[in-house]
């Protein structure tokens, strides 16, 4: 990904010297650059009142955040071949298609494949906004790895919008019951510390709607206490499948409320 800084003017004589098609695509990708700086500093403004109900989360943050561990490259485009494979072509898992397209979907350290990743699943999972997040990557990162025009486009709709942040704090500041999250590949290789995993799970139920989801892959720790809260699960191609309540025809069938 190209980047100018257009006070030297040798850089702005290169710009100058792009096709029109090229510029206008550059101008696009800095105003949408711009626009999610100003969502994160948004975000940020209340994070000292959204963290001061629960202290010692604030020593489980600071110690994951420092680490400085890379989120690296997830597997959230596992997930999406489980929906391409499995819940989109088999009639049993209607519940869940139609329960995961419901709700904006939140994607815990998306890595830098996520604006890529997150294009495909508007398509398989039919989810109306992903929400990334991700503390260790850059906006540009994740753009080396995308299809430029395709999420410029889902940016400018809001369809898909990107948080520098932890997975933690993003989700003590979201409203409960407002989306499904999917974790993949965070576990305790990634994050030496079971505390901060095992409180993700645990916001995360907070988070779900009633016929929500959280959605694990590879996440053994957060999947472990996950089992604990939610009263129904399932693994569906790899993934686990939590949910408050039932979502597959066999549970349906025994008359549990839905």
């Amino acid at each position: 990904m190209e980047q100018f800084d257009f006070r030297k003017p040798e850089d702005q004589k290169r710009f100058d010297r792009l096709p029109e098609t090229k510029r206008e695509e550059l101008k696009d990708l800095a105003h949408e650059e711009a626009k999610v700086e100003n969502l994160n500093r948004r975000f940020d403004k209340g994070l000292d009142i959204k963290l001061g109900d629960r202290d010692e989360d604030r020593e489980t943050i600071k110690k994951v955040v420092e680490t400085k561990r890379d989120f690296g490259d997830r597997t959230f485009f596992e997930v999406i071949k489980i929906f391409d494979d499995f819940i989109n072509a088999k009639p049993k898992f209607i519940e869940i298609k139609e329960r995961v397209g419901k709700y904006s979907l939140v994607n815990l350290g998306c890595g830098e494949n996520g604006f890529h990743d997150a294009s495909l699943s508007i398509d398989a999972m039919h989810s109306p906004k992903v929400e990334l997040v991700e503390p260790y990557k850059e906006f540009l990162d994740l753009m080396r790895k995308a299809n430029v025009k395709k999420t410029l486009s889902h940016l400018k709709n809001n369809t898909i919008e990107f948080y520098k942040i932890d997975g933690l704090t993003f989700l003590k500041q979201k409203e409960g019951g407002s989306s499904n999250i999917l974790v993949s590949s965070i576990d305790f290789a990634l994050i030496n510390d079971q505390d901060y995993l095992k409180r993700i799970a645990q916001e995360a139920y907070r988070v779900a709607p009633e016929d929500g989801f959280l959605i694990c892959m590879n996440s053994p720790e957060i999947e472990r206490e996950a089992k604990t809260l939610f009263p129904f699960s399932s693994e569906i191609g790899g993934a686990w499948f939590f949910s408050k309540t039932a979502f597959l025809p066999e549970d349906l069938s025994q008359g549990i409320e839905k």
